[in-house]
């Protein structure tokens, strides 16, 4: 057993790097664009140390067997010895964390005692001290004079969170991996760029606040991650050493504001789920209590921050518990919406999570070689404008679903207008026939022997009462059609005015409906009697035309046209005529030019099998 434990040890000596030395690192192809973090000898303290005396603590520390990450309040000293086994005289170190206050990085060759610094760099200094131009530490290597160098990187981010994940670099290498980083952070960018352009418009046209906290919580999660990222540093602000200390935070904060008031409009909580509704405005509220002293005193707070970061972070995870609540409660109800919110809210949670289990140093061996964040914020986002692209559809069907019942409603109560003034209009029509129209025949007969000046005035009153009934109920219309009954309404109007009426009729189907044969009626009748009152016109025309599955109705004539009121307030006819057109499901276009008439144009529907 015990010759079995020694092959064992000896197979580890072998394969890992033996604590309690300064490891050496070989440099050839499969080591470009590897990790090295497990792989350096690590020692922290609180004391400020020389190079040298660094370098003897870690050549005595080794490297640890777990990497140190989380809240610190000790310095970082990292070493190892590159051994260059390629071709290619310069190397990049790169390490993964954009926020580190300071670093330094210092160089000997293994022969020399004298140390040279060749960075000293971080995001507490301006950006231009750095020697190549990238969001990361990106530190040259050169191996031009020698194959082998010592190296030793001191990390200061008292008294945050620290990780240092390390990767080694051709130079080659680096520069076409940067290009297609920087190019699929553009592609990653540009979308949220889309999703607030979009969000905006949707604002600026709708008025609805939903688009507007949308809006802002896209734009807070872009320029996070951007932060997150190192590339605001970069970008937006190089020459200052303190907004990029504050911004993260600040963002933090945006995000978690705008998510909260996003999701109360998302769902309606306050009349749909008062209880959280509530309960959000009380972590609102907790944030703001936490964001004023941030904006107001930041210098204070960076004294505290191991009291205020755990702070923000109860808070946020309050934000996280509500959010997943209120989904759960409105997936009965609102099960699309509520399954997709819940969808992109497990991202961006798995994200978090990750994240803050690396601010604390629980979570050391990310894979990835961008930000959990990065990652979850993208599919949430994706997610959520989905979900927002559905809502909006949902709330247009339902638009289009009550004005459907409205407009349905409405016509309803036009139909029962309309058929109450025609049953009036029948009723008045079969007392004056049956009963007037009687008794004036009855008082003809009786004054013909007693007063026979009388006999002709008598007749005319009753073929006006006759006249009048025939137009109140134009009986006859089943029998004879449309066609015949407004030509018969023409020749008795042409009779008896001083405008000279022509009438034409075009391909008009035989099986027209009853209601269109009525109103259709009573349009060019109310048309003829507005023409009758006001027009002072010498002439007038009507056409009726049966075309593509439709009847169209023109009315003409050359009088003084409508008054310039016209447009304010219509006349009751010309309502009428509106109304019993828009019953019909048609169209009428009016126009007029003083003193050169007005012009009717009509267009009803018809069923294309009665059209034909």
């Amino acid at each position: 057993m015990w010759i079995l434990s020694g092959i064992i040890a000896v197979l580890l000596s072998l394969t890992s790097p033996v604590s309690g030395q300064i490891p050496d690192i070989r440099l050839n192809k499969e080591i470009d664009n590897s990790r090295i973090t497990h792989k350096l000898a690590l020692f922290t303290t609180e004391d400020s140390l020389q190079v040298d005396e660094a370098w003897s603590h870690l050549a005595r520390q080794g490297v640890p067997e777990e990497l140190k990450f989380g809240f610190t309040t000790s310095f970082y000293w990292l070493g190892f010895t590159a051994i260059n086994h390629s071709a290619s005289d310069s190397w990049i170190l790169e390490i993964e964390n954009p926020h580190i206050d300071f670093v330094e990085v210092y160089v000997r060759l293994p022969e020399s005692e004298h140390w040279e610094m060749i960075e000293r760099t971080g995001d507490k200094t301006p950006f231009n001290t750095r020697s190549i131009a990238h969001y990361n530490y990106a530190v040259p290597l050169e191996f031009h004079t020698s194959d082998s160098l010592d190296v030793v990187i001191k990390l200061d981010k008292i008294p945050t969170s620290m990780s240092y994940h390390s990767v080694l670099w051709k130079e080659q290498s680096f520069n076409n991996y940067q290009q297609i980083q920087y190019g699929l952070n553009g592609v990653y960018f540009g979308m949220f760029g889309m999703v607030i352009i979009a969000a905006l418009i949707a604002f600026v046209f709708s008025r609805s606040m939903i688009y507007l906290w949308y809006l802002l919580f896209v734009l807070a999660s872009g320029l996070y991650v951007f932060t997150d990222l190192g590339l605001a540093f970069q970008f937006l602000y190089p020459w200052s050493d303190t907004l990029n200390n504050y911004l993260r935070v600040y963002l933090a904060f945006g995000m978690a504001i705008s998510f909260i008031l996003f999701t109360q409009e998302f769902f309606f909580t306050r009349y749909r789920l008062p209880i959280a509704h509530y309960s959000f405005n009380g972590v609102l509220a907790g944030l703001l209590l936490l964001l004023i002293p941030a904006v107001f005193t930041p210098d204070l707070i960076s004294g505290i921050v191991n009291i205020f970061l755990p702070l923000l972070y109860m808070l946020i995870l309050a934000v996280i518990i509500l959010a997943v609540y209120t989904a759960a409660a409105m997936l009965r109800d609102h099960t699309s919406l509520a399954a997709l919110y819940l969808s992109a809210f497990i991202f961006i949670i798995a994200g978090g999570t990750i994240t803050i289990l690396e601010e604390f140093g629980l979570f050391t061996h990310s894979p990835l070689r961008f930000t959990p964040i990065q990652l979850a914020t993208g599919i949430e986002i994706m997610i959520l404008t989905g979900a927002m692209s559905w809502r909006i559809k949902k709330v247009y069907d339902d638009q289009i679903k009550l004005t459907n019942k409205v407009s349905r409603l409405e016509a309803k109560a036009l139909r029962a207008h309309i058929d109450g003034i025609e049953e009036e209009r029948s009723r008045v029509a079969m007392t004056l026939h049956d009963s007037i129209g009687n008794l004036l025949a009855n008082l003809k007969r009786q004054i013909e022997d007693i007063a026979p000046s009388l006999v002709d005035s008598v007749s005319y009153i009753a073929d006006e009462v006759r006249s009048l009934s025939h137009q109140l109920s134009p009986l006859g219309l089943k029998l004879t059609g449309l066609e015949h009954k407004v030509q018969q309404l023409i020749t008795e109007t042409d009779e008896r005015s001083f405008i000279s009426y022509r009438f034409q009729c075009f391909d008009l189907p035989e099986n027209l409906p009853e209601s269109v044969k009525v109103e259709g009626y009573r349009i060019i009748q109310e048309a003829v009697n507005n023409i009758e009152k006001h027009s002072k016109a010498s002439e007038a025309e009507i056409q009726i035309m049966g075309y593509d599955n439709q009847i169209i109705i023109t009315i003409e004539d050359n009088g003084v046209g409508l008054p310039d009121s016209f447009h304010g307030a219509e006349g009751i006819g010309l309502q009428n005529i509106k109304q019993r057109v828009e019953l019909l499901k048609g169209t009428i276009e009016v126009t007029s030019r003083r003193n050169r008439g007005v012009q009717f144009l009509i267009e009803i529907p018809v069923a294309e099998e009665v059209a034909e």
